[in-house]
């Protein structure tokens, strides 16, 4: 988890990308599920929520795009998806 969380922080604050990600939230909860989240702005119509869960020594990354202001729209069917992800060995 912490190394999860130290290369995605570093990813994020790279110059390169200023402004087209949000800080990364420890212990973010959604879904049901405790993990990481950032927010990234691929252009200026939508944005996508990423959700991060580690689980069993493994990363994997939900991302929910969807446009401006629509995101109360669709953020039940992105939690249903993050509550169903299963982790398997």
């Amino acid at each position: 988890y912490d190394a999860v969380a130290a290369t995605l922080t570093t990813r994020i604050a790279d110059p390169a990308k200023r402004g087209k990600f949000s800080d990364l939230q420890r212990d973010a909860q959604f879904g049901g599920r405790t993990g990481l989240a950032y927010s990234e702005n691929p252009d200026e119509n939508s944005q996508v929520k990423w959700h991060v869960i580690v689980d069993r020594d493994m990363q994997v990354s939900v991302g929910c795009q969807y446009l401006m202001q629509e995101w109360d729209a669709m953020s039940g069917d992105c939690e249903q998806i993050v509550r169903s992800v299963e982790v398997a060995p």
